[in-house]
This record gives structure tokens, sequence and C-alpha cells, in this order.
């Protein structure tokens, strides 16, 4: 095991087990003095954490524990829909071949991470792709507004990225929505836009029902107990209704 993997498990299971508290900051010379290790490993694990979505960090604030809101998360795949999917209008008209080439390129090391199972490497791709076709609509401040919310949804959409087969499946809608840039078909770049932000958070949805379905399992303790205070106090009945109430609010976009 590298001294990176070693950094990642000992801190994945020190958030899991409550060792180290949402909020928490998390200092990579004070993490690097307690593993006995360099500061590049505990980086590299802090990286890989906050594609987990266990970590959140911050130009100013560093990194730290995250923790989450699942009413702020709808609240804010909302906003998502609205501003991603006007700026997708926008980038179809106005992209140029240097977009498009950079577009592709991201794409196929995408589609080569998803076959090799490199989640890590495809979630950064991933990024990538979707702020280059927000990049492309040529409006700053839309683009400003995006990335900032984009940053807020990415502890929820990294997590449903994890799900067995996603990556491939997404591949193959993101070769779609390339398609749709090529012919400049303004609606039907929104509407991909607008399918994938709602699919990723389904997803979410359903990977905390199976949270539900194996509450003995670490994990899904510290989902649906530690990770966000949504669903602090109930039972797992009231928790599934909670859920389907999420759903079906969406159902109003």
């Amino acid at each position: 095991m590298t001294k990176a993997s070693y950094a990642y498990e000992q801190l994945k299971k020190e958030i899991m087990d409550g060792t180290l508290e949402p909020g928490e900051k998390l200092v990579v010379n004070s993490i690097s003095k307690r593993y006995h290790m360099s500061s590049m490993p505990v980086r590299e694990a802090l990286l890989r954490l906050e594609q987990d979505g266990l970590v959140q960090s911050s130009p100013h604030r560093g990194a730290c524990v995250h923790r989450c809101d699942y009413n702020q998360f709808y609240e804010l795949i909302q906003v998502s829909v609205a501003l991603e999917s006007m700026a997708c209008r926008l980038s179809a008209v106005l992209i140029d071949d240097t977009a498009m080439e950079q577009l592709e390129g991201l794409l196929r090391g995408m589609e080569s991470a998803a076959q090799s199972g490199d989640i890590s490497t495809y979630l950064i791709l991933n990024d990538e792709f979707h702020m280059g076709i927000y990049r492309a609509c040529g409006n700053k401040e839309l683009f400003s507004m995006i990335r900032a919310t984009h940053r807020r949804t990415y502890p929820y959409t990294s997590i449903a990225l994890h799900t067995q087969g996603r990556a491939a499946h997404s591949v193959e809608e993101h070769r779609d929505w390339m398609e749709a840039l090529r012919q400049r078909n303004q609606e039907k770049c929104a509407a991909m836009c607008r399918t994938q932000r709602l699919e990723s958070y389904h997803l979410f949805l359903d990977f905390l029902e199976n949270c539900l379905a194996h509450p003995e399992d670490a994990q899904s303790k510290y989902y649906l107990y530690s990770y966000s205070d949504a669903f602090a106090g109930m039972d797992p009945e009231a928790i599934h209704t909670s859920i389907q109430t999420y759903r079906e609010k969406m159902k109003a976009i």
C-alpha cells in the first residue's frame, strides 16, 4: 500500500467513525506529522476524499470534513439546472473549434478512465468537460455563478458517479452532448444538461436508499446520520418518506 493510499484509508476511517467531525479543519502539516509522512501523500489523500464527497476545500479555508445539508442540495440542483441550461443554449451557438477540440480530448480521457475503472481521474475530467461547455457561453457572470454552485453540489454528485457502471453510461451521454454541440442544437444541449443534473440528484437519493437498506454498515450510518443532520432523530420509515419527498419535489422542475 502506498503512503497516499494509507493516508486516504486512515482519514476515511476517522471521518466515518467520528474521530474527525463534520466541519473539522484538516491541516496537511498536522496530518503529515501524525502519519509520519511528507505532505504530498496527504494532499493526494485529501484530493481523493474530496472526490468522494467526504472533504470540502476552498482557497481561503483549506480542507475540512464536509458537513452536508440535503435540503440545500435540493435547492442548489434547482439553481444549477436553470443556470447551466441557459449556458448550454448560449454555448451551442457561440462555441468555437478550439473549445470543441478541447472537449474532444477530455472526452477521450474520460472514456479511457471509465474503461480502466479510474473514477478519480474520471471525476476530474468530467468536471473539466462541463466547465469547458459552460465557459464557452461567453457570459463571465453566468459562468462565475455556475462555478460557485457547481462547487457546492460536487460532494453529492461525485458520490453518484461512483455508482456501478455509471461512468461508462456517462461517457455515452457526453458523446451525445458533443453531437448536439456540433449540430448547434440549443434545445437539445439544454435538455441533456437538465437530464444529467436531475439524474445525478436521483442517483444520490438512490445511494441514500441503499444506505437505508444496510443500516448496520458503518458507511450507511455515516451518510444517514453524520454526513448531514437532515435525518436526525428519524427512524428508517421516516427517512424513507423524507427521501421520497425529495424526489417528488424535483418533479416541479
